[in-house]
């Protein structure tokens, strides 16, 4: 009977544990800054979270290297087009039914990706 009270109080402690709200997935806590803000802008980190398997969502990463340094016009002219789709298919899909994302790493931000890729 001595043991059955401190049985009860670790039941309901690990009953409060289970009963936490779920982690967000990486689509809902990615497509919430897409929101924000589109495309949404990634480091390495970040590629990492968005390409890794399995998922159920489709994601299009832009590489780009926008700094003067980098010399790349090609960059920086497509990367206002680039923007440009990701808003419009943002705007047009607000809800995220598609469960599509479009990100943007640049080589400062991720220079890992880069040579990994």
């Amino acid at each position: 009977m001595k043991l059955a009270g401190p049985l009860v109080i670790s039941l309901l402690s690990c009953s409060a544990f289970a009963a936490k709200k779920p982690v967000a997935s990486t689509f809902e806590t990615y497509h919430a800054r897409a929101v924000a803000s589109t495309p949404i802008l990634i480091d390495d980190q970040g590629y990492e979270q968005v390409t890794s398997a399995p998922r159920d969502y489709s994601v299009a990463v832009l590489l780009t290297a926008l700094e003067d340094k980098f010399g790349c016009k090609l960059c920086r002219d497509f990367h206002s087009e680039w923007s440009v789709i990701a808003q419009s298919w943002q705007k047009g899909d607000k809800k995220g039914e598609s469960r599509t994302l479009f990100a943007t790493i640049d080589f400062s931000r991720g220079r890992a990706t880069f040579m990994k890729v």
